[in-house]
């Protein structure tokens, strides 16, 4: 009877102790997230001030510019608009907010719409050809549909080998089995090596060079991070010079 006594008494303990700590760790990440959104926030009046004056150099100064000034500009531009798009990347995973008060039935059809409307420009130059069957709603926020919807798609346009002179086609199909919608993003790009592929929703994780293919390595960690606070799943499947293959799992409304 004592040893079961003082069995209870330090199972107590330790329920305490990872309870505690669990809360120290939310409060961490907290910390962290609310740290990453203020600093995004807060760099990106620097930048745009830089971009500003890089841009106004050239257009008052474009004729005395030597060759070697007109480089370096270039550099700073490009750095700039890696920093300003890491910052935004940062910022959209931070700012994820999943209050259930503000879940509506959202149609994916029209947020598929609006995602292609907004790229528009890219989707032209690429040729991209963008097909879909009927697309379920889902219980959710726009914004966090959105997010996932527009990394998908910019993924399978940016890597696409376009040597080959094939157009980027990107095929989105949605199934209901077992009370879960299964929405698949297919594509024809480079692919991905199967040794890489439980690498690819790992923040800032970068499977390419920033001069083969720009980006922040945050676009899948952020798709990952929205799907499981929905309490779904998100897997990837890809043949290198084949093409990729992204299935979301939905729980039907």
């Amino acid at each position: 009877g004592l040893w079961l006594c003082l069995s209870f008494i330090m199972l107590l303990f330790f329920v305490s102790e990872v309870d505690q700590a669990e809360t120290r760790l939310q409060e961490t990440n907290n910390d962290l997230e609310e740290f990453s959104k203020i600093a995004s926030h807060d760099m990106k009046e620097p930048l745009r001030t830089i971009s500003s004056y890089t841009s106004l150099i050239r257009s008052k100064h474009e004729e005395e510019l030597s060759p070697t000034v007109s480089t370096y500009l270039g550099y700073i531009e490009t750095r700039v608009r890696r920093l300003d798009n890491l910052l935004s990347d940062l910022s959209n995973y931070s700012a994820l907010d999943f209050s259930e008060q503000d879940l509506n039935d959202i149609d994916l059809n029209k947020v598929l719409k609006n995602v292609k409307d907004d790229l528009k420009l890219k989707i032209k130059e690429s040729g991209a050809r963008i097909t879909n069957n009927r697309l379920p709603s889902l219980r959710a926020r726009e914004g966090h549909m959105y997010l996932i919807f527009q990394n998908l798609i910019q993924n399978s346009i940016k890597f696409h080998s376009y040597d080959k002179g094939i157009a980027p086609e990107i095929n989105i199909e949605s199934r209901l089995a077992n009370d879960f919608y299964h929405i698949v993003f297919q594509d024809n790009g480079i692919g991905i090596k199967d040794e890489y592929l439980d690498q690819v929703f790992v923040k800032f994780k970068r499977l390419h060079s920033r001069d083969q293919y720009d980006g922040t390595g945050l676009g899948l960690a952020t798709c990952k991070r929205i799907v499981e606070k929905y309490n779904g799943e998100i897997k990837i499947a890809s043949s290198v010079g084949v093409g990729t293959t992204i299935t979301l799992k939905f729980k039907q409304l």
